[in-house]
């Protein structure tokens, strides 16, 4: 008995030597071929890749493609993650999910422009960004420690996670 990698089912007889019907000497050895199941493929690793070529790769190596769109900050259409996983053996056919990002989320930025320094941090802390203080100095005593001007403006949107500059009076 020899196993092969075949298309038919494990344990399916998928040939003989001599061929059935045969007439052989009493003695004669007889080789059966016994279905191991499908060749199984490495999975390549196709994270980082645009979900296009990412797809084309799998489905030439002989895989099928999933898509499912998920949050992440990486750009719109990139592959972030792959089930089963890079180096993973898997036989021909065999369905490759794909989670592909839907981009960065956006949010609204807080106007902290005219806010106390440590009120306007809190703030867009809170709200999910990341501050960098710049300090400028100023003619007017009133205006030392609150917020003189920011970049984004408040009102637009940036990547959540995005560095909001906040320019303080000193």
């Amino acid at each position: 008995i020899v196993e092969v990698y075949s298309d038919k089912d494990t344990g399916t007889v998928t040939g003989q030597n001599p061929k059935a019907g045969e007439k052989v000497k009493v003695g004669t050895r007889v080789q059966i071929n016994v279905s191991r199941g499908v060749r199984p493929l490495t999975v390549p690793s196709v994270i980082g890749q645009p979900y296009e070529q990412a797809a084309s790769a799998l489905e030439g190596a002989g895989f099928r493609v999933v898509r499912q769109n998920v949050e992440s900050d990486q750009p719109a259409g990139t592959v972030v993650d792959q089930n089963p996983g890079s180096g993973a053996s898997a036989p021909a056919g065999t369905t490759v999910t794909l989670s592909v990002s839907k981009g960065p989320v956006e949010e609204q930025v807080p106007d902290v422009s005219s806010q106390a320094e440590d009120d306007a941090i809190t703030t867009l802390e809170a709200a999910g960004f990341q501050v960098d203080v710049q300090r400028e100095g100023t003619d007017d005593p009133a205006l030392d420690g609150f917020v003189l001007r920011q970049d984004p403006a408040g009102g637009s949107k940036a990547p959540k996670g995005a560095t909001v500059t906040i320019v303080v009076g000193q």
